[in-house]
């Protein structure tokens, strides 16, 4: 399912007491005056779903590629 990484994304800033609540996106548009109707989705690129592993080291390396590691963007390491 090509929507898998929003889902998560979604899910966790919808409901506090998900695993990854405190993930970079679920803090961030859980801050005041910011909502999940605030996000933007823009697909870079489609990997089959039942290739997690593959999908989060493409991920990584588009993160690192593109530069947006925290502390100046929203990115954190060692973050799925």
């Amino acid at each position: 399912m090509p929507c898998e990484r929003f889902t998560e994304h979604r899910q966790a800033t919808n409901h506090p007491n998900h695993f990854n609540a405190s993930a970079a996106v679920p803090t961030h548009f859980n801050l005041p005056d910011h909502s999940i109707a605030d996000i933007w989705v823009i697909a870079l690129e489609l990997q089959p779903s039942k290739h997690t592993a593959r999908r989060k080291a493409r991920e990584a390396y588009l993160i690192e590629r593109s530069r947006t590691l925290s502390p100046d963007v929203l990115n954190r390491r060692n973050e799925h």
